[in-house]
C-alpha cells in the first residue's frame, strides 16, 4: 500500500479494510469504477482509493441543471488527468417531476451502462455516516417499512445484476473526508443544493445539526442491525418460497404468512417471474393497503394479485375491455 504525506495512512488504512470487507471475493485485476460528483465527499473517496488501488476509473455526472455543471466536470477531469486515472464524463437527461428522484434514476442508469461498457467489477459511491443518519430519518418520517429502514447498503447489486455497487466510505464522517481534501490542497465543488432547503434531504440534515443529543454514528449503526434483520426475512421468504410455492405458466400462488414482509418478498420473487417492475417498497406498501381496506383483489404493477384464504395468487393482468 503506498503512503501519502498528504493524507492520513491510518484513513487509508481503514478504507482499505471497509473495501475488503465489502467486496471480500474483489478480484485485483478487475477495474473499480468511482462515481464522483466533484464534492468534497467523492474528491476524498478518490484520492483514498488512489493511495492503494489499482486499476481505477472515474465517472463524473453532467445532469445539465445549472450552468455550472460543465466546469464541475472539467474540475474533475483535471484532477484525474492529473493523476493518470481515466475520466469518462456521463452526460444524462433528467426528467420531469421530483428533481433529485429523477436525478438519481438518470445518474445510476448511465453508471450502469458504463459500467457495462468498461466491465467494471464494482462502482463505488462516496455515501458516509452522515447521509445514513440523515436518509433514517427521511425514511422514519415516511413510515418505511424494515427494508427501507435498512438504509444506504455498504454494496448492493446494480441494475444489471452483475455489477456491484459498493459504499467504502460509510463509516467515515463528513468532516473526516472534508478534511482529506483539505490536507491535500485539492479543489472541489459546493454543489447549492446540498444548502436548498426546498430539498427535503436539507431540512433533515439541519434539523440533525441542531439536535446535539443525537448520535449519527449510533444512528448509522442501527442501519446495519435493521439490515440484517432484512436479510434474515428475506432468506425466510426464500425458504418458503422454495418450499411451498407453485410456480405456473399463467399464475403463481404462494402461502399466507403472518409478517407483511414475507408476503411482500413473495410478491416480489413472483413479480420477477412475471418480469414485472416492482419495488420491495412499493410492494410492501401495497400489501398493507389490501389488507387494510379488507379487499381481496387489486392491481399493481401489471399484475393481478387476489388472496384467497390462506393463499396468494399472482397472475398477469387481464387485457382491459374496450368499449
Amino acid at each position: 500500500m503506498a503512503a501519502s504525506t498528504a493524507i492520513d495512512p491510518e484513513l487509508v488504512e481503514a478504507l482499505y479494510e471497509k473495501f475488503s470487507a465489502s467486496i471480500p471475493d474483489w478480484h485485483p485485476a478487475t477495474s473499480l469504477g468511482l462515481a464522483v460528483s466533484g464534492g468534497p465527499d467523492s474528491m476524498a473517496m478518490l484520492l483514498l482509493c488512489h493511495e492503494f488501488f489499482e486499476p481505477i476509473e472515474v465517472a463524473t455526472v453532467n445532469h445539465g441543471l445549472r450552468p455550472e455543471s460543465d466546469a464541475e466536470c472539467e474540475l474533475v477531469q483535471s484532477v484525474c488527468a492529473a493523476r493518470d486515472i481515466p475520466c469518462t464524463v456521463l452526460r444524462v437527461h433528467v426528467a420531469e417531476g421530483n428533481l433529485q428522484g429523477e436525478a438519481r434514476k438518470a445518474r445510476y442508469a448511465a453508471l450502469t451502462q458504463w459500467a457495462q461498457q468498461r466491465r467494471l467489477g464494482a462502482i463505488a459511491t462516496a455515501h458516509h455516516v452522515d447521509d445514513q443518519a440523515e436518509t433514517l430519518l427521511m425514511r422514519l418520517n415516511r413510515g418505511s417499512g424494515l427494508s427501507g429502514l435498512a438504509g444506504i447498503r455498504r454494496r448492493t447489486r446494480l441494475d444489471d445484476g452483475k455489477t456491484w455497487l459498493v459504499r467504502p466510505v460509510l463509516d467515515f464522517r463528513r468532516d473526516d473526508l472534508r478534511a482529506v481534501v483539505d490536507e491535500a490542497g485539492l479543489p472541489f465543488v459546493d454543489d447549492p443544493s446540498n444548502t436548498n432547503i426546498q430539498f427535503e434531504r436539507v431540512q433533515i440534515r439541519r434539523a440533525l445539526a441542531k439536535a446535539d443529543w443525537l448520535d449519527p454514528v449510533m444512528m448509522a449503526r442501527s442501519t446495519e442491525y435493521l439490515e440484517k434483520a432484512d436479510r434474515s426475512l428475506r432468506g425466510m421468504s426464500r425458504a418458503v418460497w422454495d418450499a411451498h410455492a407453485l410456480v405456473r405458466e399463467d399464475v403463481i400462488i404462494f402461502p399466507d404468512s403472518d409478517w407483511t414482509e414475507i408476503v411482500a418478498n413473495q410478491l416480489l420473487f413472483a413479480a420477477q417471474r412475471f418480469q414485472a417492475e416492482l419495488a420491495l417498497g412499493e410492494a410492501s406498501a401495497f400489501i398493507e393497503r389490501l389488507l387494510r381496506d379488507g379487499a381481496n383483489k387489486a392491481n399493481v404493477a401489471g399484475l393481478l394479485i387476489e388472496k384467497r384464504g390462506s393463499e396468494w395468487h399472482v397472475s398477469p393482468e387481464p387485457p382491459r375491455r374496450s368499449r
